[in-house]
């Protein structure tokens, strides 16, 4: 059964059939339907990375505002100073705290990144191989 178009002078193809002009797209249908798995395979990858993106973004804006209180706690200390060696104190403390936080902060993000690799990687072959996405 053809269905027109309105104008009526050209047929519309039926359900299932190939659209005019589209006939170089058969010869593809095969490498799309190979590429399938491998495209699911990215999506979901794509989908982890992104999701480890804001991990790691919510863990730095976490950190900086944990800082950014110390540091202006020590900002105070340093003001209520009365002789140099409170301020040698409030300086040593304010330096050994922020090494040691960083050294944290640092471990954190390595495991949230460890973890993403991870989980990406798990994604993406769990579509390709899925003995290997378990």
């Amino acid at each position: 059964m053809n269905h027109e178009t309105r104008s009526g002078s050209e047929a519309v193809p039926g359900p299932g059939a190939m659209l005019p002009g589209l006939e170089m797209l058969d010869s593809t249908l095969p490498f799309l339907a190979a590429a399938q798995p491998a495209t699911a395979a990215m999506i979901a990858a794509n989908s982890r990375m992104l999701a480890a993106a804001t991990d790691i973004n919510l863990e730095l804006f976490r950190f900086v505002s944990e800082r950014l209180k110390r540091d202006f706690r020590t900002g105070e200390r340093v003001a209520s100073c009365r002789n140099m060696s409170e301020l040698m104190e409030v300086s040593a403390s304010f330096y050994r705290t922020a090494f040691s936080d960083y050294q944290r902060e640092l471990g954190r993000l390595t495991e949230i990144g460890t973890h993403a690799a991870s989980e990406t990687y798990r994604a993406m072959t769990a579509g390709i191989h899925p003995e290997e996405g378990r």
